[in-house]
């Protein structure tokens, strides 16, 4: 595998096929008027009012060291005999005792809670995904699917793809108009930081945990990745203005794509689907060509990527609903639609010829409510 990316970087046009699209019309029209779902929560009991600025959120409080002894005991208690419980309980209770090791580290998880907002999230980040190494395929990313479609030829196909990113951009237009109504839990407001981290958002693989590209507030991405045939095109959606391209425009743009890669090519996005080790040294080595290096960014900042399927592969089951979900959370392997990804992005739009459409999501970024929301409001705009 070595030998064949190394020969792939001196040819670097090969390992990365990345197109600059440039709008076929020189001047954009003024942007057309499309609806905005202003009261976007208008299905959701917890939300009350618009987010003009975070308001303050309370601390994620330390749960009292008894309280956290006696939830352990209660979880274990199913699994252990008599004698088992007696030695567990024992340990426990020296454990928590004023001199145990507990009441130590008891102090030290209130001072960290003490100088953080939440003494949970960066452990929560860092273990649960960044420092795991199995693939984020099936093992972290899950997939969301919508319901089947039935499309007319290839037109029809790609002017739902159209519609689809639309749809998205208008979800983002709320978001960077903090107009995103307010979560609460009862007369709680929640943290709505995940929503922010939807778009622009990828996870870095490395040594010896991955990193996140989390973008900053000034971040001003105009494009959009578009994944056909296993070629990656770059497909600029906002103007200087950051004004988006009207729907003729996109599905020119999209026809262009389409066009331009008439077979697959080299599955070259099938790598981040491997083991987090195998990608991160894969990564690194392709890295070190700069032309790579810059067809990376273009991948990795990205507002989000778009995955122009084919027709659903035989994956061994019969019924439409299922098959759609295997395509949004692995796309069937490096035969069909695996190579079809860029797996370490956030948000990947799935649009496949055959009516399969949804999306895969790279966990880190967001816990599923987030992203579920989402893809509701695409939905609900189309």
């Amino acid at each position: 595998m070595g030998l064949v990316i190394r020969a792939l970087i001196s040819l670097s046009s090969a390992v990365l096929h990345i197109s600059e699209i440039v709008s076929q019309q020189k001047r954009l029209s003024p942007l057309l008027g499309v609806p905005v779902y202003n009261n976007i929560a208008k299905n959701s009991t917890s939300a009350q009012a618009r987010v003009t600025s975070q308001p303050t959120i309370a601390k994620l409080p330390v749960p009292p060291l008894e309280k956290t002894l006696e939830k352990y005991l209660r979880s274990v208690k199913p699994f252990l005999n008599a004698t088992e419980l007696q030695v567990t309980q024992e340990i426990v209770r020296e454990f928590g005792s004023d001199s145990g090791l507990g009441r130590k580290l008891q102090r030290l998880l209130e001072d960290r809670a003490s100088r953080t907002d939440n003494w949970l999230a960066d452990w929560w980040l860092k273990y649960a995904y960044l420092s795991y190494r199995l693939p984020v395929v099936v093992h972290s990313s899950p997939g969301i699917q919508l319901p089947h479609q039935s499309f007319e030829r290839q037109e029809g196909h790609l002017t739902y793809a159209t519609r689809f990113i639309q749809g998205a951009l208008s979800f983002k237009k709320i978001l960077d108009e903090n107009r995103l109504l307010q979560e609460t839990l009862g007369k709680d407001p929640l943290d709505m930081g995940q929503y922010y981290r939807i778009f622009r958002t990828c996870r870095i693989p490395g040594f010896p945990e991955d990193s996140a590209y989390f973008p900053e507030p000034n971040d001003c991405s105009r494009h959009i990745v578009v994944i056909h045939n296993n070629e990656f095109f770059n497909v600029t959606i906002l103007d200087e203005n950051m004004r988006a391209l009207d729907e003729n425009q996109l599905l020119s743009q999209l026809r262009f794509v389409v066009e331009e890669s008439p077979r697959p090519t080299k599955t070259v996005g099938i790598l981040t689907s491997e083991n987090r080790d195998t990608w991160a040294k894969y990564h690194r080595l392709l890295s070190q060509d700069p032309y790579n290096r810059k067809l990376l960014d273009i991948i990795e900042k990205s507002l989000f990527v778009v995955c122009l399927d084919g027709p659903a592969p035989d994956l061994g089951v019969a019924d439409k609903q299922s098959i759609s979900g295997l395509q949004m959370v692995h796309g069937g392997g490096s035969r069909a639609s695996g190579g079809n990804r860029w797996f370490d992005k956030a948000l990947q739009l799935v649009v496949g010829s055959g009516g399969d459409v949804g999306c895969c999501y790279e966990h880190c970024s967001a816990e599923g409510g987030p992203v579920a929301y989402l893809l509701d409001y695409i939905y609900e705009y189309m």
